[in-house]
């Protein structure tokens, strides 16, 4: 596994402070990633060049695979934060603040909000703001990205906007 190099940071974004923020930023870089021939999205790997899901596992690297595969979170490594798409890259290899942003984003891209919310501020899980029941702070209704890309999108902007209501 990589580290960033000064280089990369220099050319990085800031993420916003705001989970209602971060995943309109990340859904943006999803949309990239999804129309870009270097990258392909696969939702159980962070920032993976020369994965090769056709093999039986264990999966080998291919070093002449031109396709980096990301999940959500690994959009945002690609595209906000400028990873070359030949790097293995982890939230770790962040300052603590953006690896815990990211770990927000794998955490709420299903579902979890709760998780994601305590991931953005570096603490415990808070009690439901007054705009989202138990059950939808802790495991709201998202339909899986595999099932169906568009409706994934949808229930992401549907929780970026209820988040934005209560100031999060």
């Amino acid at each position: 596994m990589s580290t960033v190099t000064r280089e990369n940071k220099s050319l990085a974004r800031a993420l916003p402070n705001k989970l209602s923020e971060l995943i309109r930023v990340s859904l943006d870089d999803e949309a990239a990633a999804f129309k870009s021939a270097q990258y392909s999205i696969e939702m159980d790997d962070w920032h993976c060049p020369g994965k090769d899901y056709r093999k039986d596992p264990p999966y080998r690297r291919d070093s002449s695979s031109e396709v980096c595969e990301v999940c959500l979170a690994g959009a945002v490594m690609a595209f906000s934060l400028k990873c070359d798409p030949q790097l293995d890259i982890h939230p770790d290899a962040f300052s603590n603040k953006t690896e815990q942003k990211l770990y927000a984003l794998d955490a709420v891209r299903d579902g979890c909000v709760s998780d994601a919310d305590a991931f953005m501020k570096g603490r415990r899980r808070m009690e439901a703001p007054v705009s989202f029941s138990d059950d939808e702070w802790n495991n709201f209704p998202i339909v899986d990205y595999d099932d169906d890309r568009i409706r994934w999108r949808r229930d992401m902007r549907k929780i970026a906007h209820r988040l934005e209501k209560v100031n999060l």
